[in-house]
């Protein structure tokens, strides 16, 4: 894929791609290390929501997390491109 050779809208749709697959990539890192958190805490015979103070730690669920969502800018790009007069 050569960059120079996409048009506006190829790019803002490439862009938005990324954006999308960068959120689930952090949302996963953000799981594994909650899972690694958590079988640490059980080595040493806690639980992690007794080593945080008894505050219970938000599921990661990725796949639940990204089923619809767009960044702002995503979002943001996606109007103007709907709003740009077609020639």
């Amino acid at each position: 894929m050569i960059l120079d050779d996409m048009t506006r809208d190829e790019l803002i749709d490439l862009k938005a791609r990324i954006d999308i697959q960068l959120e689930k990539l952090e949302a996963q890192r953000k799981a594994e290390a909650l899972d690694a958190a958590r079988k640490a805490a059980e080595e040493y015979g806690f639980s992690l929501e007794e080593l945080s103070g008894g505050k219970r730690p938000a599921k990661a669920s990725s796949s639940k997390v990204f089923r619809n969502t767009l960044t702002l800018t995503t979002r943001r790009n996606l109007d103007r491109q709907s709003r740009k007069p077609k020639c």
